[in-house]
């Protein structure tokens, strides 16, 4: 009996923390603003974590995330933006040129 018991329990830890680490999809296409041109090797990274990706020469993501999560997307000479997941599965983002005069 007592061997079923503990088994049980194992059982239940291990479902819950399946549950607490469900991943999802998410994918997109970052473009840049002004001239709505596909931005290849974007970083897109998910916030707190070492988990990313870049965009292809099509300027595409896909990444798996934590419910919950926010993107963080990057790109030389462009401003950063924070993107929360949501419920969504697919996200596209416009990227905007970021201006810094060297007076």
């Amino acid at each position: 009996m007592m061997k079923k018991t503990v088994a049980f329990i194992l059982f239940l830890c291990l479902v819950a923390q399946v549950a607490m680490a469900q991943k999802r999809s998410v994918s997109g296409v970052i473009r840049e603003k002004a001239t709505n041109e596909a931005l290849p090797g974007v970083t897109v990274l998910e916030k707190g974590t070492v988990n990313g990706t870049v965009t292809n020469l099509d300027g595409r993501f896909e990444i798996s995330v934590s419910e919950g999560a926010t993107l963080v997307i990057s790109y030389i000479g462009m401003e950063t933006q924070e993107v929360v997941v949501g419920s969504a599965s697919t996200i596209n983002v416009n990227l905007e040129s970021s201006y810094n005069e060297l007076t």
